[in-house]
């Protein structure tokens, strides 16, 4: 947390916020659910003037609840549905769309899921975004949901996202994941703790204040990018 009280001591409160997003989502990862809403908590406070951030707030708290043991799957419902509409992005979109559709999976509402996944197969058949080691968490989870629903889409799955390229920062984890390699390094054994793939969102870059203070400061630039789909 040294890079968010760095930007803290500033005044930066928006740079630090956004570091504490990206530290909650890696920390979630290693099973530290408890730390990691913590951080988002108090990311909250320091956005909480600011509108075009509760997306992001909203999808990682219920992703770190999906990843939680005892995951309260209405509550993240309701939580997504809130902000969906807020969001103004594909990108975020499709992250909020599938992280809807395992929660309304677990949750037994079964049309909201239905739904959300149609949603995000039309976003995925013409994103307006580049990245593509999104999708690797996307049609992994479709992959559940179709299981979990008996939707009968595995082979629409596999025409829009059988020819991925290899992950950019966790190809091990999907390889694995996907039945393609038979280990895995210990670090993912928390997230290989459940059938679906929570996702998170954050900024790929810092504030234009942070990053000047950055420049400034003459330290190695701090990212505020984060791998939404590992």
């Amino acid at each position: 947390m040294a890079a968010s009280s760095w930007f803290g001591s500033r005044g930066l409160e928006t740079s630090s916020a956004y570091t504490l997003l990206t530290l909650a989502s890696h920390i979630a990862r290693t099973g530290d659910v408890r730390t990691s809403l913590d951080c988002i908590e108090r990311a909250r406070e320091l956005l909480a003037s600011t509108a075009r951030d509760q997306h992001i707030l909203a999808n990682n708290q219920a992703a770190v609840h999906l990843l939680a043991g005892d995951a309260d799957a209405p509550a993240c419902c309701d939580m997504l549905i809130r902000v969906i509409a807020g969001s103004g992005d594909d990108y975020s979109d499709i992250v909020l769309y599938t992280n809807l559709a395992i929660a309304a999976t677990l949750a037994n509402r079964n049309e909201l899921a239905r739904d959300a996944v149609d949603r995000t197969f039309r976003i995925a058949e013409n994103p307006a975004f580049a990245d593509r080691d999104v999708f690797w968490g996307v049609s992994f989870n479709l992959r559940y949901i179709d299981r979990a629903l008996e939707l009968r889409i595995s082979q629409k799955i596999d025409l829009l996202f059988d020819k991925l390229r290899p992950h950019s920062l966790q190809d091990e984890y999907w390889q694995y994941r996907s039945g393609r390699a038979r280990s895995v390094p210990q670090r993912f054994q928390f997230m290989l703790s459940k059938p679906y793939h929570p996702m998170f969102l954050s900024h790929w870059t810092l504030d234009v204040d942070g990053l000047r203070a950055l420049r400034q400061a003459r330290v190695p630039e701090a990212s505020g990018n984060s791998n939404l789909s590992a």
